[in-house]
């Protein structure tokens, strides 16, 4: 739950003490949109759905994940040319909601019908992939900032004010920074403190946790417990669709080879 609700009530305890959090991981989502196109598959591809996609049993991770592999390529270049898992790619521009995932594939879909200019069913390329991907999420972020309209105001003047001058990771000294020269004469946000616990609750600051070879991982609000918090001069980033949508230029990845994934990755592998 964001701390925002248990700091606007007098009784926490009586207002919240019986509250149900649902959070989704990777795999249940991959599960979840894995069954919406099967059955898709199923009513309008019979004969394609008989041949290469009945033997699915999605209780089965290994065939939620061969489902997938048959459905898109084994790997797709992203914007700054580096080599992904297409589910990976989509996943982090997630912040794990259902809705979120069904529209990006939803667009994917429909990009893949009208670069194959075919009626039948179609392995989504390549292309389709990036394009509706990139087309989704301009709706997500529009989405998030709907969601908070209440309770940040000024959450999209910050992102349209501050994120174009922040790099893939940063300190949190640097994001003080941002906020003396772009972020001050913001409405709302009283002070740095106020301006950063904005871009936390609405998911789009991080905290990075560890690094691979191709990803920059990182924890987010909406994934923990309700808190994150940050302490001295940590390492945070930028969710990717706030990162895609509004840090166009150079100064976002100054060719970075790594991309931030804001989930586990032992939640997609498992």
């Amino acid at each position: 739950m964001n701390p925002i609700y248990m700091q606007l009530s007098d009784n926490p305890l009586k207002d919240f003490g019986s509250k149900l959090d649902v959070t989704w991981k990777a795999d249940e989502l991959l599960r979840i949109a894995a069954v919406r196109f099967y059955y898709f598959i199923k009513f309008y591809h019979a004969a394609m759905f008989e041949k290469e996609f009945c033997h699915y049993r999605f209780e089965r991770p290994q065939h939620v994940r061969e489902f997938w592999q048959r459905l898109m390529s084994e790997q797709v270049r992203n914007r700054f040319n580096v080599a992904e898992e297409p589910m990976a790619m989509i996943l982090r521009h997630t912040q794990l909601l259902p809705r979120q995932l069904l529209l990006i594939l939803n667009t994917v879909a429909v990009k893949n019908h009208r670069l194959r200019g075919a009626t039948g069913f179609q392995r989504f390329e390549s292309a389709a992939i990036c394009e509706g991907l990139a087309e989704a999420q301009g709706t997500i972020c529009q989405e998030i900032f709907n969601a908070y309209r209440s309770t940040y105001p000024s959450a999209e003047d910050i992102c349209k004010r501050c994120l174009p001058f922040l790099p893939v990771r940063f300190r949190n000294g640097d994001l003080h920074a941002v906020y003396n020269r772009h972020g001050k004469a913001i409405p709302y946000a009283t002070d740095f403190e106020d301006f950063r616990s904005i871009l936390v609750g609405i998911g789009a600051l991080g905290k990075v946790t560890n690094e691979t070879e191709r990803y920059i991982e990182a924890d987010f609000l909406y994934s923990s417990d309700g808190h994150l918090n940050i302490q001295g001069n940590e390492l945070l980033c930028i969710h990717p669709v706030f990162s895609r949508v509004f840090s166009q230029g150079s100064n976002y990845e100054e060719y970075e080879p790594k991309v931030v994934y804001p989930h586990p990755m032992e939640q997609l592998r498992s």
